[in-house]
């Protein structure tokens, strides 16, 4: 039975996304999708892009090399800081 609820529930949370996000797309409702979303906040605050980036890095480690997430997230963030400076420093 706990898989049925999984599935149900899993299930209506994807058509939920979904139906959200094909509503923001062809603009019937107030809002933008989420990728649009991210990708302002990302733009008009950079401090939010590199924690984004950082936290995906440290998870794909997490997940991959089964390191501890808090440390995966530690690797990932100081990783996605110095590429953030490097990429600012080069002309």
């Amino acid at each position: 039975m706990r898989w049925v609820w999984s599935y149900g529930v899993w299930a209506g949370w994807l058509f939920a996304f979904l139906a959200l996000e094909l509503a923001g797309l062809w603009r019937v409702v107030p809002w933008v999708t989420l990728s649009e979303t991210s990708w302002h906040a990302e733009r008009t605050y950079p401090v939010l892009y590199v924690a984004l980036c950082g936290f995906l890095i440290g998870l794909n480690l997490h997940i991959v090399l089964r390191v501890s997430l808090w440390r995966a997230v530690l690797f990932g963030l100081v990783v996605a800081a110095g590429a953030h400076l490097l990429n600012r420093a080069w002309p």
